[in-house]
């Protein structure tokens, strides 16, 4: 039970990163259109 929630934990935890990463992604592409005109 214990293992199973840390898991979920950490599970939580690299969704965070993987959601940041998108949107500091989704930022550059922003960027990288509106510089090219």
């Amino acid at each position: 039970m214990w293992m199973s929630w840390c898991h979920k934990r950490h599970s939580l935890q690299t969704e965070w990163v993987y959601f940041m990463h998108i949107i500091l992604l989704l930022t550059t592409v922003k960027y990288s259109k509106k510089s090219h005109g």
